[in-house]
């Protein structure tokens, strides 16, 4: 995971005790992409499905699946 610091932040920051309070906040609060990929039920490193290429079609094919999960639109 990529947070976009340099070298000398990471080498002047990061200590045990920092890395592990990023990695219990990390967990309690997981990254959206991550997130996603649990709620869809993706393996890390598996194909995705082939989405359609109309714009119409992936909405609603995207629609399909957040209510097959119970969500709700309004």
């Amino acid at each position: 995971m990529s947070f976009g610091w340099s070298w000398e932040f990471v080498e002047g920051r990061l200590d045990q005790d920092w890395l592990g309070d990023m990695n219990r906040s990390l967990r309690r609060h997981p990254p959206v992409h991550l997130l996603v990929r649990s709620l869809f039920q993706v393996e890390e490193g598996e194909d995705e499905p082939d989405a359609p290429e109309d714009d119409d079609a992936r909405r609603s094919q995207f629609i399909e699946a957040f209510r097959g999960l119970g969500g709700t639109l309004h």
